[in-house]
Formats: C-alpha cells, structure tokens, sequence
C-alpha cells in the first residue's frame, strides 16, 4: 500500500497554524510523513526560523499566492508513490482520517467543514448529489460528488470548481504532460493574474482534465478561521472583480489554446462578458 502524506501550505505569516492546528491534524491522521510548504520565503532567515520552528520536513518558496504552490505540491505527489491528504492550514482533520483516506481508492476526494455543514452549505450542496454515506473514526456522513464544471454564461459562480475544499485527497495522478502543460500555463501568466485565480478553480481545471466531471466530498474537519483577510470598500471590490474576471480570463483563453476544450471556450466567454458587465459598472 502507498504511503500516506499528509501536506499543508501557508504563507510565511501564518506559521504558527503549523503549530496551532495542522500538528492536531496530524496526531487525528497519523500519517506515514509530513510536509509543510510555506510561501513568501525569500531570504535564507526565514528558512532558518522554519527548521527551527516547524518540526515537520518543510519547503519554502516565493510562489506567490495559492496556486502557484499547488503546482510544488504536485510535483512533490508526481514523485513518489503515496497518497497525499492536503489540508488547509487552519483545519484540523477528525479523528481516524487517515485510515479512512488509505482505504478510499484511486481517486479525488474533498472535505467539507462541520460548520459549513451544519449551515447548509448554500454554494455546494444545491449542484451536489448524495450518493452514499462513509464512516470516518466511527462517526456516519453523507458523501456525495459535484460536477466540476458549469457551462452556464450567466449563471453565478466559476465555470471550474473543485468542490469544498477544506482538505483534498490526491490518490489518481494527473498525466504528466498534463501537468505540465497545466503548469506552463500558468508560470506564463502574469504573476500579479495568477494570485487572482482561486485554488478551488485551479483543481477543478485540473480534475477536469484528468476525467473527472464529478468530484466526491464528504465532511471531516472543522475549520478555525483565520482572520488574515481585510474588509474592502465598495470601490474596492468592484475593481477587485474586475481583476478576478481578466485573470479568469487569461486562464481560460490559455487553456484553450492548449487543449482545445469547447469547455474552455466557454469558460473564456464567460469571463468576457463579466468584464463587460464590470465596464458598464464603472470598474473598468
């Protein structure tokens, strides 16, 4: 049986969830090896302070923002012959998890939060369909699978989502050239674009690609939420949107260049249009 890694990523100010949480996920897993990936490291001091404060094996890079260390995370999977559970740094995973992921085959599963849950989930639960119920550390919950990609041009939400994504299980590989492919894409994209791309849509692109149009997820972790994001203004936010909308687009209009996609198309128009409707709003 493969090993079992389980992984985080944070960028350097937050550190000290390694501590806080991922070490309680750590002992609810028990995993074979661990492997913090810590972003915004750009001096060798601030490598010297990992290895003196995280007691777990650590890679440090200047990725820029949650993507682009997906990308190092995957090639960290790509490499070896584990199952790899990758969960957020203010997460912490329940008890009996890792037995639970080693046993749950060759595939893509995601986690939900309890307090997501318990709230009804609005963004997830109306496009996802139950399919079962799996038991983790002796406690029954639903499991179910969302489409990863939406077609709609006018509808709400990304064309590419992979689902909740408090914690991700990788146990299917990516082809290779995908991957790569996939990362091409993305280190030609302007930084400043890239950091505007969400990771739930980076690996629904990619889920997708590997042929996956569903996704299964199930509930598992309960998330201590971290207070590093800031309050924008009005003007802000419409300026902030329209950003969001030429990255998407840029993503998307790549993409199809490379694969060829009707689905990538349509991912583009999407994203044309809502930098159409920002324009008309006064963002651009």
């Amino acid at each position: 049986m493969p090993e079992l890694l389980l992984a985080t990523y944070l960028p350097f100010n937050r550190v000290h969830e390694v501590a806080k949480y991922f070490n309680r996920s750590v002992e609810a897993v028990d995993p074979d090896e661990t492997l913090v990936f810590v972003d915004n490291v750009v001096d060798g001091w601030q490598m010297d302070v990992l290895r003196d404060k995280v007691e777990h094996r650590t890679v440090g890079g200047k990725w820029g923002g949650r993507v682009l260390t997906w990308i190092s995370i995957l090639e960290e999977f790509l490499g070896r012959d584990c199952v790899m559970l990758v969960v957020d740094s203010d997460n912490v995973m329940d008890a009996g998890s890792g037995k639970f992921v080693r046993g749950f085959g060759d595939k893509l599963l995601t986690f939900m939060d309890w307090d997501d849950w318990k709230n009804g989930s609005k963004g997830i639960l109306p496009r996802s369909s139950a399919v079962g119920e799996v038991t983790i550390g002796g406690v029954a919950r639903p499991l179910y699978e969302y489409p990863v990609y939406n077609g709609s041009l006018f509808q709400s939400g990304p064309s590419f989502f992979v689902g909740p994504k408090q914690a991700v299980l990788l146990a299917a590989k990516p082809d290779i050239q995908i991957f790569y492919k996939l990362k091409n894409i993305l280190t030609s994209l302007p930084r400043d674009l890239v950091r505007h791309l969400t990771d739930e849509t980076f690996l629904g692109v990619l889920a997708y690609l590997m042929g996956f149009k569903k996704v299964a997820w199930t509930v598992g972790s309960t998330h201590y939420r971290s207070s590093s994001s800031e309050d924008m203004d009005p003007t802000q936010l419409t300026l902030m949107r329209a950003v969001n909308a030429l990255a998407h687009e840029r993503f998307a209009a790549a993409l199809y260049r490379e694969f060829g996609l009707e689905e990538f198309r349509r991912y583009r128009e999407k994203y044309v249009l809502a930098r159409i409707k920002n324009a008309f709003s006064g963002a651009l």
